[in-house]
């Protein structure tokens, strides 16, 4: 039977909540360090983690998306989305055209450049979670999941609470 560890007033009193504050903050530092390592210098083309996450966002659809569909997809503001595609465009790796339907409505779409750095992201993505996975039986694959979904939820409910408090 599972005993619940207690953490007493900020503190990480016990062996398994500090290993697991310290994997958790050092692997999410080593996530960051591997993509910039990975963007750094490509054709020449510098990108940083928040230009490559708005890439992936963009996707490799051909009809593109819009800017408000990628403000609500990284929670950020539609000028925010703006300034940055406007730096994409000129690096070379997005194109703005008119909507075929609405010539009012402006579709973003990734250049061949842009979908080649898109799919070297979710190259690393994909090897990474092939790695993980692979190191789990398949009946401990049922309680892992459960504990991200819990860690998953967690960061959504008190993401803007936790960065007030920063």
């Amino acid at each position: 039977m599972r005993q619940d560890k207690t953490i007493t007033l900020g503190s990480l009193e016990d062996t398994y909540s500090r290993e697991l504050s310290d994997l958790l903050v050092d692997s999410f530092n080593l996530v960051n360090q591997i993509e910039k390592s990975r963007l750094q210098g490509i054709k020449n083309v510098n990108l940083s983690i928040s230009e490559l996450h708005l890439i992936e966002a963009i996707g490799n659809s051909e009809e593109g998306t819009s800017v408000r569909m990628i403000a609500q997809s990284l929670e950020i503001t539609m000028p925010s989305v703006t300034v940055a595609t406007c730096k994409l465009e000129k690096k070379g790796l997005l194109i703005k055209v008119p909507d075929k339907n609405d010539k009012r409505v402006v579709r973003i779409v990734l250049t061949p450049l842009g979908r080649k750095f898109n799919m070297a992201h979710e190259y690393f993505h994909v090897r990474m979670i092939r790695s993980i996975l692979s190191q789990l039986e398949e009946e401990d694959m049922p309680t892992f999941m459960n504990a991200i979904r819990h860690l998953h939820a967690f960061f959504k409910k008190n993401s803007a609470d936790i960065a007030k408090k920063l």
